[in-house]
């Protein structure tokens, strides 16, 4: 469950409103997933390997996201932007402890699949 608590109240540089105290918002519920989060190590070729054939196969519905690994490189060979969970907040965030993870929407909340790369589709 994404949803964010804001203990107070947010406000524009104007003084204005914009999320009031002790509101609760899911933000799937403004706007939904568009692609499927794919946590990696670009270390490991066998990951590696099976999240480019996601990719190849899929690419407007995936976005590939190293733990580990040279994203410009991968970026420059796949010829498609790869990602980098830098300081691992997105891997923190979503408590991820193994890769590969895949994140879809489900709902209003989030489904987390942790993968062998050897099942990887």
């Amino acid at each position: 469950d994404p949803t964010v608590y804001y203990p107070k109240a947010i406000t524009t540089d104007e003084g204005r409103i914009v999320v009031p105290a002790g509101a609760k918002i899911n933000p799937l519920l403004v706007t939904g997933l568009s692609k499927r989060l794919v946590f990696f190590d670009g270390r490991d070729p066998e990951q590696t390997a099976a999240v480019r054939r996601m990719v190849q196969r899929e690419s407007t519905k995936i976005k590939p996201i190293l733990v580990a690994g040279s994203w410009l490189d991968l970026t420059k060979s796949w010829k498609t932007q790869v990602y980098f969970d830098q300081k691992g907040t997105l891997t923190e965030r979503f408590g991820i402890h193994a890769v590969p993870t895949i994140i879809s929407q489900q709902g209003p909340s989030l489904l987390l699949q942790e993968i062998p790369a050897k099942e990887l589709q």
